[in-house]
């Protein structure tokens, strides 16, 4: 595929104006776009283990949720374990491309897909917040009850209840998604 019409698409869906001006790094991180993608690898986070399946796999671009380079080059490269890694992607050719609060508030994005994965009705933005949706429980339930649905359906080991677990609730939010 066209390299340059990919992105164009995926900025298109997931436009630089949702992205959070206040601290959000989005767009690409690391080398340069090649002009065909074939390959690419989808991650939360770029670490050593997806440079090394990237590498791997021979990927043409790395797609990650999170910025990989958060701030300025100059302040982050300064950390040894994220200098290495831009190092190894650089000597790869292999480029990353970020979208970060772009994608958790775009149409069919982060916080969407989290609401559909948990069953909710109704997702719409809440209400006077910059950033994530809200959707209606089936029924109402106890925050506990929720709890252990959400790490259920999102295949999570753990989760932490903040206030009142036995509070119940018939809408839920997520923010940010992130």
């Amino acid at each position: 595929m066209d390299s340059k019409k990919l992105i164009k698409k995926l900025w298109k869906k997931f436009p630089l104006k949702l992205a959070k001006k206040y601290h959000d790094y989005v767009g690409l991180m690391v080398s340069k776009i090649k002009d065909e993608t074939n390959k690419i690898i989808v991650c939360l986070d770029v670490n050593n283990d997806v440079i090394d399946l990237a590498i791997k796999e021979n990927a043409d671009l790395i797609i990650s949720h999170h910025p990989f380079i958060y701030g300025k080059k100059k302040y982050v490269l300064i950390d040894e374990y994220k200098l290495n890694m831009y190092k190894r992607l650089e000597e790869a050719c292999i480029p990353v491309y970020s979208f970060h609060t772009n994608f958790d508030e775009g149409v069919d994005g982060m916080n969407d897909a989290l609401l559909r994965a948990l069953n909710l009705n109704d997702i719409r933005p809440i209400p006077n917040l910059e950033i994530g949706r809200m959707g209606e429980l089936n029924s109402p339930m106890s925050i506990k009850d929720f709890t252990r649905l959400a790490l259920e359906k999102l295949s999570l080991d753990y989760g932490q209840i903040v206030g009142d677990e036995n509070k119940i609730v018939k809408v839920i939010g997520i923010i940010g998604g992130s």
